[in-house]
């Protein structure tokens, strides 16, 4: 499994993104979540997390972390990468703490405002809106393009 995820096809090891096109990387990579979603329970959760950053499986970290339930690295992964449907997807869960939401909310409504006011109309019955007006007035107080 090491040696396929590290190696990019050519038999050279590589840095950057792995040809995931390859079924023969697709397979090894389904093989090790599968690992680590068996063996979950098993693993020692920092060793495991600082393994899978220092071979830079980024992906395969925020598996991991979700499988955890450490929503808060799942969150700001997604954020960091611009994606906040995804982020407001996990905080949405039932078992997501709700100062997650609170936490993240600055950098999420710069994100994209729209989703993430809905994202906290559906879930108005658990959320303090007097806790979400920070995050409102920086986001008024910002320029937007």
């Amino acid at each position: 499994i090491n040696r396929l995820l590290l190696e990019d096809g050519t038999g050279t090891t590589t840095n950057t993104v792995t040809n995931s096109n390859s079924s023969a990387y697709r397979s090894v990579v389904d093989e090790f979540r599968a690992f680590l979603s068996d063996s979950k329970d098993v693993l020692d959760e920092a060793t495991t997390m600082i393994l899978l950053e220092s071979y830079g499986r980024v992906d395969e970290l925020v598996y991991f972390a979700g499988l955890k339930e450490q929503y808060e690295i799942v969150v700001h992964h997604y954020i960091q990468q611009g994606e906040a449907r995804k982020a407001l997807e996990v905080l949405q869960r039932h078992n997501v703490p709700v100062d997650l939401v609170y936490k993240f909310a600055p950098d999420l409504i710069m994100l994209d405002a729209y989703e993430t006011v809905e994202s906290w109309m559906m879930a108005r019955n658990k959320l303090n809106p007097g806790k979400l007006i920070p995050a409102m007035m920086r986001y008024v107080s910002e320029p937007h393009a």
